[in-house]
């Protein structure tokens, strides 16, 4: 009990921040590290990023072979390799060169130790540029080296992981789900690649009784990032300890803390759709230069990215203004990666002949057009520098 209590202490002691954004060192039961609140006024939106408040450095065509058929579910952009993950139709990561074009893809679906039971759920890229794939439904994890070669198959099922990151010291951290109430068990945790000598960061405790999302961890750079299961907070690793701990304050209810019931069950549409406060936290990307936001609010998802360099705070429902074009994002540096896949631009040529299109497009990021209009090939990366 006793680390549940200091696990809350934290919770209160950031409820009484009153500045926008502030740090200080603390000690707690996750060890030495900074606290940071940012605050969020929902229902108040800023303008979108226009056309001057970037700069397109250039896109990429992503060379899928003509016959292959994916759906992208997150992208990742590391040394030389850029990364695309298939949970839903290939079942597997696709690898390409800096320039776009394919090279190889990291097993597939089958019955053998070294391909995926169900879907590969998440992925990261270590310094070496080996890629470690979590296969939930196998409970397994599959490295591969930088050429495509699987050299280790890693049984997860001792600790049975529902999410999975890996820190800038090549340690898993992963995080699982125990509903034993009568026995204090871990929950985020830290251990080595056999899966040996866990670490336990956090013991289960509310934000941690439930089944978690397929994604809680976020890796930018030298960071991983993870959103515990229904928080209002992000833990920031720096190495295989947590740096700080950054919370968002919306100043108004949170469905995690006061509305546990809909969360913890299946609400019907109508429930949600009465709600009026913040679901959850989605996504959390943070580099030296920027830090990017994705929640629900109102049933609606919502961006914030906060500009290091200059303060600005961009907050909306769309984060780029103009056509709504982009499905994943990743952050490099001041550099937004985004992606426009195949399907979005076949729905955005068909609405292309309106005039009220026509106008939207042309405060959109440049080249989108030439997208749209087939004279660049979809999928296409947007490498845009924030100003």
């Amino acid at each position: 009990m006793k680390y549940v209590r200091i696990f809350w202490s934290l919770s209160i002691l950031l409820l009484l921040c009153l500045v926008t954004a502030c740090g200080k060192e603390e000690t707690y039961g996750l060890g030495k590290h900074r606290t940071v609140v940012f605050k969020i006024d929902p229902p108040k939106i800023t303008q979108s990023l226009g056309r001057n408040d970037y700069r397109l450095d250039s896109v990429c065509t992503l060379s899928f072979p003509d016959s292959m058929k994916y759906e992208t579910t997150k992208i990742l952009a590391k040394g030389n390799r850029i990364y695309v993950l298939d949970s839903r139709v290939g079942h597997t990561v696709y690898v390409f060169d800096s320039s776009g074009k394919y090279l190889f893809k990291l097993s597939e679906r089958g019955r053998a130790s070294y391909e995926y039971v169900g879907e590969p759920k998440d992925f990261f890229v270590d310094n070496m540029g080996n890629v470690h794939v979590f296969d939930y439904d196998g409970q397994k994890v599959l490295s591969f080296t930088k050429k495509g070669k699987i050299f280790r198959v890693v049984s997860t099922g001792r600790l049975f992981p529902h999410s999975f990151g890996l820190t800038d010291n090549n340690r898993y951290a992963f995080c699982r789900n125990d509903k034993d109430e009568k026995e204090m068990k871990p929950a985020l945790m830290l251990c080595d690649w056999n899966f040996e000598n866990p670490e336990m960061l956090l013991p289960a405790g509310n934000v941690y009784r439930f089944r978690p999302s397929d994604r809680t961890f976020f890796s930018n750079e030298k960071r991983l990032s993870h959103i515990p299961i229904l928080s209002d907070s992000v833990l920031v690793f720096k190495n295989d300890s947590i740096e700080k701990v950054v919370r968002f304050d919306f100043g108004m209810e949170v469905a995690s803390r006061e509305r546990l019931d809909l969360v913890t069950r299946l609400a019907t549409s109508q429930e949600w759709n009465r709600y009026k406060g913040v679901w959850c936290l989605e996504e959390y990307q943070e580099t030296d230069g920027l830090i990017y936001l994705e929640y629900i609010y109102d049933g609606k998802g919502r961006e914030w990215l906060y500009n290091k360099q200059t303060g600005r705070i961009v907050h909306c429902a769309q984060l780029f203004k103009g056509v709504s074009a982009f499905s994943n994002y990743y952050l490099r540096g001041n550099q937004i990666i985004a992606l426009v896949d195949k399907e979005t631009v076949d729905e955005l040529f068909k609405l292309s002949v309106n005039k009220s299109f026509q106008d939207n497009l042309r405060q959109s990021v440049p080249q989108l057009d030439v997208l749209i209009k087939g004279e660049i090939k979809a999928p296409a990366l947007f490498y845009i520098s924030v100003k």
